[in-house]
């Protein structure tokens, strides 16, 4: 993923998806940068994530 790609989304929230200790390195530390004035909730620091289809879109996560 492409920072530049991640600052033109405008993003509020980014939601990451990573399985606790894997090897792959996932997410990326560039990645995880680049999002730095985004909240971020991922599933290794946070654990299951819920998205709800409707208003208010409210997605409780431990933020620091």
């Amino acid at each position: 993923t492409d920072p530049r790609w991640l600052q033109g989304l405008d993003a509020r929230l980014a939601l990451i998806s990573v399985g606790a200790g894997n090897p792959y390195g996932h997410p990326a530390p560039a990645i995880v940068a680049a999002l730095q004035d985004v909240a971020v909730c991922r599933t290794d620091l946070d654990g299951d994530l819920v998205v709800p289809l409707e208003a208010p879109m409210t997605i409780p996560c431990d933020q620091d």
